[in-house]
């Protein structure tokens, strides 16, 4: 759960930071696009993240599948709502945009992960 909680952190750090970006350069694809984009990936990760702890405490097989499988549901529904949604009122442009906000919490993972990574090596190889 602290990896869970590091992601969360810097999901929010993220928000801020691409926030801050679309509006210093008012670039608006990235402040209402890419900004909501990062905020649905957030939201879709807490309830991922809400639906293994369910799972995980369950002890009947049967109605552990059955959270997972309305929990997905769930998800791709917010995720289909939300890009219909862009690409409907808002254009393409806003959708693509959208698209790679949805990235984010894979792109922070895959920091995490490569941090994890460097600290490993750096410790293995460190001079005393």
């Amino acid at each position: 759960m602290k990896e869970v909680e590091i992601i969360f952190k810097r999901m929010l750090i993220t928000i801020f930071l691409v926030f801050i970006y679309g509006i210093i350069f008012q670039i608006k694809y990235v402040y209402i696009g890419c900004t909501s984009g990062c905020l649905v990936a957030l939201l879709n990760f807490y309830l991922l993240s809400k639906d293994v702890k369910n799972i995980t405490f369950t002890r009947d097989a049967k109605y552990a599948k059955r959270i997972a499988v309305l929990g997905y549901l769930k998800r791709y529904f917010i995720y289909m709502t939300y890009l219909g949604g862009l690409i409907y009122f808002l254009g393409f442009n806003f959708f693509i945009s959208g698209v790679i906000g949805l990235l984010s919490v894979r792109f922070n993972i895959y920091i995490l992960v490569i941090s994890e990574k460097i600290k490993k090596f750096h410790s293995k190889y460190k001079t005393k």
